[in-house]
């Protein structure tokens, strides 16, 4: 693989190179196999990009209580991975 020489403007940290990540896809799948199923009627999707910027989408019937305290949760897990040292900035 090769290496990336562009930097970001902001951090002047390496933006690394566009590769598929086999866990996003198998999980995206899976929620489209539901998707066709009938099972999910709305979806919320937050997205970090191959050069560390993040997005959102919300797509279908998607404005629920349930579905803000489902994001919450996320929000919380994704809290407990940036607690571990290895994640300290």
């Amino acid at each position: 693989m090769q290496e990336s020489n562009v930097r970001d403007i902001w951090s002047g940290n390496t933006v690394s190179a566009r590769q598929p990540n086999p866990e996003a896809i198998e999980a995206l799948e899976k929620a489209l196999e539901q998707a066709k199923a009938g099972e999910i009627k709305g979806i919320a999707i937050a997205k970090m990009h191959h050069d560390n910027l993040a997005s959102f989408v919300v797509y279908g019937d998607a404005i629920s209580y349930q579905l803000i305290g489902a994001l919450d949760r996320a929000k919380n897990s994704i809290h407990v991975v940036m607690d571990d040292s290895k994640y300290d900035m």
